[in-house]
């Protein structure tokens, strides 16, 4: 039975768009499927409506719909002529040339054969291992890949020779014809069997095997930006399986783990040790940094276990503003678990004197 989209929503037939939108959005809170899990009527009732508003909204297929009534699905298929109606509701696929000729009893446009559609290469996936140094730096990898690259003799279609395809005779495509509720139609599909281009192998290409590629070892490089975090995954195109066109390659990069730094974000992390006479009294003392040069580090008097300071820009360049991140060095004293007879008078002075 043909459905009444105004009565659907509640509106009227002269209704303006903010009228039919407004009735829309309450219906559709009403009745949607996250409210009613599990409830198949209110389910279709929301999918009817949504169909509903589809056709209502939209000022070509309302038109349309005023002027030939109600109908399933009105407004998603042929609208050739005004006609309006879906030609797919009827289970069979069509060909708009054939009905162009069924119905206004001229020739449409002709189907040829289709070229053999182009086939994209399969992406590859590779994982590698480079040092925070590298990271920090930047560097450049040489990957060996083994790919499959378009077999030249063949020129990827796998064939020595081909013949034409016997199930479509050669053009590609398949013509049925149907008998439905509005006349005899002539329906034209793909042809499954060589995928429209109406070839299909009679003898195997003997350099690839009928495959249509060959495998071959290439070294490939990679180039790893200044500042690239752990598990960045680089992309590299073309660089992937060849066939019509090439695929990409997609490399995962993994950084090492560091014997002195510990990395967070763009910031560094190292951790050093001085003695209790440095920490009381002050010193200078040389820290490693990523770029192996020394840097400096005035330690003062008094300093207590555990402070840490920040050197400046002395971190890892950021991959994308190349701002610099801080170095961060955290300074633990040292206690001496033995002490020699003179070292031990020593402290022992100290102590009377700091106790007065």
């Amino acid at each position: 039975m043909a459905k009444d989209y105004y009565k659907i929503l509640g509106v009227s037939r002269n209704a303006t768009k903010e009228e039919i939108k407004k009735a829309y959005k309450k219906l559709a809170k009403l009745y949607h499927p996250d409210l009613h899990k599990g409830d198949k009527e209110k389910e279709e009732k929301f999918k009817e409506i949504n169909e509903a508003y589809r056709v209502l909204s939209d000022d070509k297929l309302r038109a349309n719909y005023d002027r030939f009534g109600t109908a399933e699905n009105f407004g998603t298929g042929f609208q050739a002529g005004n006609f309006g109606f879906d030609f797919r509701d009827f289970g069979f696929d069509f060909d708009i040339d054939n009905i162009f000729e069924d119905f206004f009893g001229f020739p449409g446009f002709k189907h040829k054969t289709r070229s053999r559609r182009k086939r994209r290469g399969e992406d590859l996936y590779y994982d590698i291992e480079i040092t925070l140094e590298e990271a920090a730096m930047g560097t450049t990898k040489n990957l060996k890949i083994e790919m499959h690259e378009k077999c030249q003799h063949c020129n990827g279609t796998g064939a020595e020779e081909l013949k034409d395809c016997p199930h479509c005779g050669g053009t590609g495509y398949i013509q049925k014809t149907r008998r439905t509720p509005f006349g005899i139609f002539s329906t034209t599909t793909t042809c499954q069997y060589c995928n429209g281009t109406g070839k299909i192998i009679a003898k195997k290409c003997p350099y690839c095997n009928g495959r249509g590629y060959i495998k071959k070892q290439r070294t490939v490089e990679v180039k790893i930006p200044a500042g690239i975090e752990d598990k960045t995954s680089l992309r590299i195109r073309g660089a992937g399986n060849l066939a019509d066109t090439p695929g990409d390659l997609y490399v995962v990069v993994h950084i090492k783990e560091h014997p002195l730094f510990k990395r967070v974000g763009n910031n560094l992390y190292y951790n050093t040790k001085i003695s209790f006479p440095e920490a009381a009294l002050g010193t200078r003392i040389e820290v490693p940094t990523i770029t192996s040069k020394k840097a400096e580090l005035r330690i003062p008097a008094g300093t207590q276990p555990g402070t840490v300071f920040k050197l400046r820009k002395l971190g890892i360049k950021d991959m994308r503003t190349g701002q610099l991140g801080d170095l961060f060095v955290k300074v633990e004293v040292d206690i001496p678990k033995k002490l020699t007879r003179k070292q031990r008078e020593l402290i022992k002075k100290l102590q009377d004197t700091m106790k007065k």
